[in-house]
């Protein structure tokens, strides 16, 4: 790295960031039930990002070719966006101790996956699973030329685990993943409670297309809810106007039993600092319904005049991308079993599909309900198939019914969250079995 600081200087670029990663991984893969393989990676990766005559450029490297890496950067900025931003200065930052490595053994891995493998064959013979179980460790080192300089390492052990197959009601998928710094997470952990979401599946339910009440459950709140608040928070969406949050900061948008708030540290997704150096911290994005924050990197914090959210990540030597740290919705006051109980009718969602087609920036979602039940009079009446959900979050979610004590946690693509179940009232519903 002292090469490349050196040929910095002698190009005179006005500002400079270097960004470091290593990443190696373990994973033991299951598909079709069975053991497929043990899959390592290995990557090492350097990107570059300089100011040069007023604009930005980028350049990347897993070498050392350092002379190469500066002068496509400067090539670079002669397309890049303006350099109106600074990078962060020295800044003090808080590291604990998150590198515990290789304390899960391939032969451990083996026999708890060939154990949750024969359960599920044993429960549900027209199932399968397919998933990981396995850990990474990363290290990270950013420096920049206004003075920023900090590192560290973590280990993340991950379960990954999808129920797919068919059942007497039909098709079904059922997904959990979960993550932590410390150790394994347990695989029949996630089995057990992904079982859970199959009580009552051999038995389907006939309802008529019209307005329901819906429970979502974590992973379905994630998928939908969550989705459409990232991109309605999103900082170019914002900048542009394309949301209808645009204009709502210090504004309610949500029921007021409803906060939302970006975590600097939750299983699996802790980091001091994102990845353009921006220390970690709390942050709310809504408190008690009330819109606080949106999601922003230095660039577009500085368009929009807020401050930077700190919650940047990159992947495979690309410039940082506008994210979210790791995510947690406040529980509420009520149990899931006392919210089941009371609800007079309604559709508990486990598991959609499709909603990644829906409308995002303008905050609408629908889906298909992949796993899902029909409640009647507090009990479950049988699974709901071929049904589609859909709604607006700026609609639905301001008149939020219950929100449970129980919350989840998960973990998919770096981030954690942890999150409760969400009742909401009147969604349109449409079945294939009509009116």
């Amino acid at each position: 790295m002292e090469k490349l600081f050196d040929l910095l200087k002698k190009r005179g670029v006005d500002g400079w960031e270097i960004f470091y990663t290593e990443k190696e991984q373990y994973d033991l893969i299951i598909e079709a039930s069975e053991t497929k393989s043990v899959e390592s990676h290995i990557s090492r990766i350097t990107g570059l990002r300089v100011f040069y005559e007023g604009r930005v450029g980028f350049s990347s490297t897993t070498g050392d070719d350092y002379e190469d890496v500066v002068e496509a950067a400067i090539e670079t900025s002669r397309y890049g966006r303006e350099a109106i931003f600074e990078f962060p200065g020295k800044t003090e930052y808080r590291d604990p101790e998150r590198y515990y490595p290789g304390r899960w053994p391939l032969g451990d891995r083996i026999l708890e996956a060939r154990h949750v493998n024969e359960r599920l064959k044993e429960l549900y013979p027209g199932l399968q699973i397919q998933g990981k179980l396995g850990y990474e460790d990363r290290f990270v080192r950013i420096v920049n030329s206004s003075g920023f300089e900090g590192e560290y390492r973590k280990t993340v052990y991950t379960t990954e685990m999808l129920f797919m197959g068919s059942v007497e009601t039909g098709n079904l998928f059922a997904f959990s993943a979960r993550a932590r710094a410390d150790g394994p997470v347990p695989p029949v952990e996630v089995f057990e409670d992904l079982l859970k979401q199959l009580d009552g599946v051999e038995r389907r339910a006939v309802i008529k297309s019209g307005r329901y009440k819906v429970l979502f459950a974590p992973v379905s709140l994630l998928e939908t809810f969550v989705e459409a608040l990232m991109g309605g928070i999103y900082g170019p969406n914002v900048e542009s106007k394309a949301t209808p949050l645009y204009d709502k900061l210090g504004k309610r948008v949500f029921d007021p039993g409803l906060t939302v708030i970006d975590k600097a540290n939750l299983p699996g997704g802790e980091r001091p600092f994102d990845d353009e150096g921006v220390v970690t911290q709390d942050r709310f994005i809504v408190k008690d319904g009330v819109l606080k924050s949106f999601l922003t990197d230095l660039y577009y914090a500085r368009k929009l005049g807020v401050e930077p959210s700190g919650s940047t990540r990159r992947g495979g030597g690309i410039t940082p991308q506008i994210s979210i740290n790791n995510l947690e919705i406040f529980p509420g006051d009520r149990s899931l079993d006392e919210i089941i109980r009371k609800l007079d009718e309604g559709i508990i969602v486990y598991m959609p599909m499709g909603a990644a087609a829906s409308n995002f920036k303008q905050g609408n979602i629908s889906f298909n309900v992949t796993l899902g039940y029909h409640i009647k009079d507090g009990e479950i009446t049988g699974r709901v198939v071929d049904t589609v959900i859909s709604g607006n979050i700026y609609e639905n979610f301001k008149n939020v019914l219950s929100i449970s004590k129980e919350r989840e946690d998960l973990y998919f693509n770096s981030m954690a969250f942890r999150v409760p179940y969400i009742l909401v009232d009147s969604m349109e519903v449409v079945t294939k079995d009509g009116s």
